[in-house]
């Protein structure tokens, strides 16, 4: 059963700053964007996770309030029940169904769009951001496996070696060759990003040591290339590398003085359906994160665009989503949400 609450939301409609830095990486013909906001519930409510539904609307898992929250696009919205679970990361399979972390532990929780729920028990316990396959298959980051529930409901969990375990910043996605790929590290804490035939369970390593300590999500591109994407806090620097099996690494530095650095792990990372990789982060002046920032990359010129909102008084939780015409929707740490209409 559903509880609809139709609110008349505080809404500000505000035209956002749009940030570009001058250089060959650099994209600077920014356009305009229009930021929407609705303070739905109260500040204290948590959205850390985020998609698309079947029904055209999106589908925010509010952690504090046990609940999801699902908007539509003229910011009326509707709070389903949870059933009791606090949902944590989110993903939805080519049914609708929606899978749901709830924290440190163990299970997972596919909710139907019929509003039945069902309970998956895994071997370990899952906190990162789990992925949709490109069969239909959800795949879940666990403490030193990766697990996968398949359509039918059936489950298979891939060990990694002995000793190896997912890394701090861990997600999971498939690349369109069927490979799925997530960072881990060593025993002896020296961090890859590993790319999983699901078939044989084989993995191949690609040791990155140079990334602040992590590794961090990376992207299944329509390119083919799965990006990672890496970023100093302290200096506001980072990269791209782009992978894809049988060639060397495409490597693409941030621009020289971005001011950007990433939100630390989980769903921070999507790629839009404008061939262009979305990033959310932090805006960074003098060294110290002063707000909130989102970054596309371009997968075709890869130029660097960052978009600041009107107001840096919040940060971004690490997931967001797109809606069918590419708006971006993100929950903020205080627990508003922001629709970011981007004028592409």
């Amino acid at each position: 059963m559903q509880i609809t609450r139709h609110i008349s939301c505080l809404l500000a409609i505000l035209i956002g700053g749009v940030s570009s830095v001058a250089g060959a990486e650099a994209d600077n013909a920014p356009k305009a964007a229009e930021w929407h906001m609705w303070t739905p519930l109260s500040q204290f409510d948590e959205f850390s996770g985020a998609v698309l539904g079947l029904d055209g609307r999106i589908w925010f898992a509010d952690q504090t309030g046990a609940s999801f929250v699902v908007f539509s696009e003229d910011g009326t919205f509707t709070t389903v029940p949870t059933g009791g679970y606090s949902f944590e990361r989110l993903a939805i399979d080519p049914s609708g169904n929606i899978y749901a972390t709830t924290g440190y532990y163990p299970t997972i929780v596919r909710f139907a769009p019929d509003g039945t729920t069902s309970r998956f028990t895994l071997g370990q316990d899952a906190n990162g951001a789990i992925t949709a396959g490109n069969e239909g298959s959800i795949w879940i980051p666990e403490t030193s496996e990766i697990g996968r529930i398949s359509a039918d409901g059936s489950i298979r969990e891939y060990p990694l070696a002995q000793g190896e375990s997912l890394g701090g910043g861990t997600s999971t996605t498939q690349q369109t060759s069927g490979d799925v790929w997530f960072d881990a590290s060593t025993s002896s804490f020296k961090s890859y990003l590993g790319a999983m035939n699901p078939q044989t369970g084989k993995i191949r390593r690609y040791y990155k040591d140079d990334c602040g300590g992590y590794v961090y999500p990376a992207v299944a591109a329509p390119d083919g290339r799965v990006w990672s994407v890496c970023g100093d806090m302290l200096y506001a620097q980072g990269y791209m590398d782009g992978f894809a099996r049988g060639e060397k690494p495409v490597r693409v530095r941030w621009p020289k003085n971005f001011g950007f650095a990433i939100v630390g792990g989980y769903n921070n990372a999507l790629a839009g359906s404008d061939n262009a990789i979305w990033i959310t982060g932090q805006n960074v002046v003098n060294s110290f994160a002063v707000g909130a920032a989102f970054v596309r990359f371009d997968l075709t010129t890869h130029k660097f665009r960052k978009y600041l909102p009107p107001d840096d008084n919040y940060e971004w939780d690490a997931s967001f989503t797109f809606d069918d015409a590419g708006n971006i929707w993100a929950g903020t740490e205080n627990g508003q949400v922001q629709e970011i209409v981007l004028q592409r």
